[in-house]
């Protein structure tokens, strides 16, 4: 691109009507039609949107005039502050999902919008409550799960000033809006009170569960439903209406109405309680579920993520382990954390120093959503070695959000498992086997171009077969549609991956073996050190032949390679008191940030202002031109710009000549709430400059470590950017 002309020597046979210029040498990309450029502008960057409207006249005016450009832009490595508060806003109210979600999290957490110190937790909470249903009514249809309430879940202060709480009681007081906004804060309302120990709040629940079914949200109906059944639990004739209660939900498209479908069914027949026409259903709902899964594609990161290769996956997947571990989190934790950190490196290109701190915020995000003990925001950052502050922790939760558009919850392989024990249980010893094999299979990425399904279904033959167990039950053929020889090619790779392949090591030359200590205590039938059976003897139990070829390609781990660099480069770390460190073992009771230091912000995030973004030198991003030669032989150059985390290739119309700045992307803050037209309510704001920008590229520094003790068992904590296991002492 030169001068606002597209190189594009073909571009005159490509059929858009314009055959009376002369295209042989060049053609501006004013001269494209309104569909086409309304196409480009939707998936560009913030900054780049504004820069295109104050280029031209008639971009000005596509960006004014089509809302739907406002709900596509993207977000990514911006986060609100006051200069750009109204760039937010605008998207936010246009249907920008990733807008509104990152302007409730400001407002929750007191991140990056700073208001006065007077009534602060009851001005953010209605911010906060506000943004957050508007973002879930833009990501939540009638079939996927609200997922606001995991932000504010207990534990809260027991002060009275957590903002958490105030949104909890605004979400008590959410029959004042409409029908969509009513259902999603009855829902929420419900999956708080779930946390809080009462009859009155059961009674509560149980309430709001039926109000939002009632108003259509199946995942309301598929919980309210569950409930009843509990409390009939064994009553034969409330089975079968749970049943069929189940295929009107499944029918739906719910995946989770799915899965409880198909448990169901697995719990039904192994009890006994099918008629035969009953199992034939049962036989086909169950298959067509195991058949629809889908691969999670996690062996395509290293595509979309340059410079990380599977042992830095391995480290990252390895330490998670161990945070569990330590936490003492369920298994299905592990696998939504691991599940969540490969679709947001699918997405987006996220820097090596910046793939732990990706890492514990979906730990955060999982355990908040799974387990009844959860990961709190300093929690994490004290995990990591302070390698990162709680503010860059709460923005990286509301990028992994945003990039999985509140869809926390997906299939894993234990959902898989369930069903299987279901239909032909095997003994706790081979289960504890089979869990073991299955967080195995997360470390290797290759793995992961099975689908869930198959995963779950090779672990569950690889460990009957290496406890001398019939592989392969007849009825497991019935109902998942695979027999034992389709299943047997992946459960060999899985048993060269898992138990030959060898581990990859550390600094120190250890091998990282979390997953293996993990099931090396009693509570997992000290299962990790057992014999296994050769490969030899597992090929004959199985029928095959040792040379079986594999459907998926068996790479070698690579040659270790260092990574993950603290983003805090040779700043010297904030350390904490050893008295202090101890009181954050527990789970604290308030997250909100109240003392944050921005004079040090190390949160690569920049807070651009809209009238500068053009004037911005080039000191501010590294650019690589990348020539791309389309099967025409047409050249494109693209500049690449490193905005932070996550890098963003895009197009420049034109040179940053006659730039003007509209009234719409003025810098006042313009607190315009929600779920209301009205105007400006009147409130004070502090006016406060943007964070400085950290040095993307830090030098690596050395960490120490201080183990600190906690009744029993030891918490620890590192920064793997330096290190590949905790050093123990």
């Amino acid at each position: 691109m030169e001068g606002g002309c597209l190189k594009a020597p073909g571009l005159h046979n490509s059929g858009f009507g314009m055959d009376s210029l002369d295209l042989q040498h060049s053609a501006s990309i004013l001269y494209f039609p309104d569909d086409v450029l309304l196409y480009i502008l939707r998936y560009l960057p913030a900054p780049t949107l504004l820069a295109f409207q104050n280029v031209n006249t008639r971009f000005r005016h596509l960006v004014r005039q089509h809302p739907s450009i406002w709900a596509s832009i993207s977000f990514a490595d911006l986060w609100p502050s006051p200069n750009q508060f109204s760039l937010f806003q605008r998207a936010s109210k246009n249907g920008n999902f990733e807008a509104s979600l990152k302007l409730a999290l400001a407002f929750l957490y007191n991140e990056g919008l700073s208001l006065e110190e007077e009534s602060r937790p009851e001005v953010n909470g209605s911010w906060a409550t506000a943004y957050l249903l508007r973002a879930e009514r833009q990501a939540t249809s009638g079939t996927s799960t609200p997922f606001s309430w995991l932000f504010i879940r207990p534990p809260w202060s027991p002060g009275g000033g957590c903002c958490k709480a105030f949104v909890f009681r605004c979400l008590q007081s959410g029959s004042q809006y409409d029908g969509v906004y009513s259902t999603i804060a009855l829902f929420c309302l419900a999956k708080v009170l779930g946390f809080l120990d009462s009859e009155v709040r059961k009674y509560e629940k149980a309430w709001a569960l039926e109000k939002a079914a009632a108003n259509g949200l199946i995942p309301a109906a598929l919980l309210s439903l569950e409930r009843q059944c509990s409390a009939r639990h064994g009553d034969r004739g409330r089975s079968l209406h749970y049943l069929r209660k189940l295929r009107e939900l499944s029918a739906s498209g719910c995946w989770e109405a799915q899965l409880s479908l198909a448990q169901a069914l697995a719990r039904a027949y192994g009890d006994g309680q099918l008629s035969p026409s009953d199992v034939s259903a049962a036989r086909l709902s169950v298959g067509q579920f195991f058949q629809a899964s889908q691969p999670t594609r996690a062996d395509q990161v290293f595509a979309a993520q340059h410079g990380m290769n599977e042992t830095m996956r391995y480290i990252l997947v390895d330490w998670l382990a161990e945070v569990v571990t330590t936490k003492e989190l369920p298994s299905s934790c592990l696998h939504s954390s691991v599940r969540c950190l490969d679709s947001c490196l699918l997405q987006r290109a996220v820097s090596r120093s910046f793939l732990q701190l990706l890492g514990i915020a979906c730990l955060v995000i999982s355990s908040r959503m799974l387990s009844q003990d959860i990961v709190t925001v300093r929690e994490g950052v004290w995990l990591t070695d302070n390698t990162y502050k709680y503010e860059d922790l709460v923005r990286m939760m509301g990028e992994v959000v945003s990039m999985l558009r509140g869809k926390v919850m997906m299939p894993t392989v234990p959902d898989y498992t369930s069903i299987l024990l279901s239909l032909a249980p095997c003994g706790e010893h081979t289960e504890a086997l089979l869990s073991y094999i299955s967080e195995l299979s997360l470390l290797f990425a290759p793995l992961a171009a099975m689908p869930p399904a198959r995963l779950a279904a090779s672990a569950y033959l690889l460990s009957r077969t290496l406890h001398r167990l019939e592989p392969w039950p007849s009825v497991l053929a019935d109902f998942t549609g695979w027999t034992q020889l389709e299943i047997a090619s992946s459960a060999l790779l899985l048993y060269r991956r898992c138990f030959q392949d060898e581990a990859p090591r550390d600094h120190r030359d250890v091998c990282l073996t979390a997953i293996r200590q993990r099931f090396s205590d009693s509570r997992h039938s000290n299962i990790s050190e057992e014999e296994v059976q050769s490969y030899s003897d597992v090929c004959s139990a199985l029928g095959l032949k040792e040379d079986f070829s594999y459907f998926i390609n068996l790479n070698c781990i690579q040659e270790t390679q260092p990574f993950l660099m603290s983003p805090s480069g040779s700043k010297s770390k904030r350390r904490r008191e050893d008295s202090e460190r101890e009181s954050l073992l527990a789970t604290p009771v308030a997250e909100l940030s109240n003392d944050v230091d921005e004079s040090e912000d190390v949160w690569p995030i920049k807070d651009i202002e809209p009238d500068t973004i053009c004037a911005q030198d080039g000191s501010n991003h590294e650019k690589e031109d990348k020539a791309t030669e389309s099967p025409t032989g047409t050249t494109w150059t693209i500049p690449t710009w490193s905005t932070g985390v996550f890098s963003k290739a895009f197009l420049i119309p034109v040179d940053g000549a006659n730039m003007e700045a509209t009234s719409a992307d003025s810098d006042e803050l313009c607190l315009d709430h929600p779920l209301s037209d009205t105007e400006n309510p009147s409130r004070t704001v502090q006016s406060t400059s943007p964070t400085s920008t950290m040095h993307f590229w830090a030098e690596k520094t050395m960490r120490t470590h201080s183990d600190v003790t906690q009744t029993s068992r030891q918490v620890k904590r590192k920064n793997i950017s330096q290190h590949y296991s905790i050093p123990r002492v």
